[in-house]
């Protein structure tokens, strides 16, 4: 479980890190990616919350998932 919870983390880094703008423009990539990086391993941080139940950790996750879900759909609408 610590592997995934690890795997979950690193998704929302470099999620979160590929969403500014220095590195958007340096790679030429739309923030969408990042954002949706994000969105993964909030989902997948929020599933690990629930098995090991930590249902509080587990609902604040899938609601960060939600945001990062709000801010993929509008940044790719740029």
């Amino acid at each position: 479980m610590l592997i995934i919870n690890l795997i979950g983390t690193l998704f929302v880094i470099i999620g979160v890190i590929l969403t500014l703008p220095t590195v958007c423009e340096k790679f030429h990539l739309n923030a969408a990616i990042g954002w949706i990086m994000a969105t993964i391993g909030m989902l997948i941080l929020s599933f690990c919350g629930f098995l090991s139940k930590h249902i509080i950790f587990g609902i604040v996750c899938l609601i960060f998932a939600i945001g990062n879900l709000y801010f993929c759909v509008n940044s790719s609408k740029d």
